[in-house]
């Protein structure tokens, strides 16, 4: 059968056909190659698996295992905790000062908000509960809003699902949208952090 299907897909793409011994020669070195690493990745996962059912808390318990087969190569690391995101007297990129909005917070800090909303009606929640005056609004890498532009009183009346898709239809998949927002701590010059 693996060879009658090898000179089936060989004649698809134009490859040298091969014999039957060749055939099975190939196979058989690829077949327990697969079934070697997905034992390995198998095992690795499930040993990390048991460690968080069992609910261990610390980080430290965890390994990150990295390996190639094909060179006998293992690495076992341990994680890092992400890197809590503090404020800087001077930023390079942004050139000024910067202020984390919230305190304690990681790259891995969401804040969730539900429901549709205008930008006017955000912009109001985020400084309201985090003392931040938005400047601009990013849905991914598209810049949707800035305080500074043109069109920005006609879209802060607008929900962030128009300006973000303008007319275009919202797909089933499309449930989220990660929003970065960039501001200023008000009656200060530093630029807020906000988690996005």
């Amino acid at each position: 059968f693996s060879s009658r299907r090898r000179h089936t897909r060989c004649r698809e793409v134009s490859w040298a056909r091969r014999c039957v011994q060749e055939t099975e020669f190939i196979a058989g070195r690829i077949i327990p190659a697969m079934a070697t690493t997905t034992a390995f990745i198998v095992g690795v996962v499930m040993g990390e698996l048991f460690k968080a059912a069992q609910g261990i808390k610390d980080l430290y318990q965890y390994k990150v295992v990295h390996s190639n087969l094909a060179t006998n190569f293992y690495l076992v690391a341990f994680p890092r905790a992400p890197p809590i995101i503090k404020g800087k007297e001077l930023d390079e990129a942004i050139g000024g000062p910067t202020i984390a909005a919230i305190q304690n917070t990681t790259c891995w800090t969401k804040i969730e908000i539900q429901g549709t909303m205008t930008i006017n009606e955000l912009m109001a929640k985020i400084d309201k509960d985090y003392n931040v005056i938005v400047e601009d609004i990013y849905v991914g890498n598209s810049q949707i809003f800035s305080r500074f532009s043109r069109q920005a009183k006609t879209k802060k009346t607008k929900t962030i699902e128009e300006v973000y898709f303008s007319g275009r239809k919202i797909e089933a998949y499309e449930k989220t949208l990660q929003i970065k927002i960039l501001g200023k701590i008000k009656d200060s010059e530093a630029v807020a952090i906000l988690p996005h």
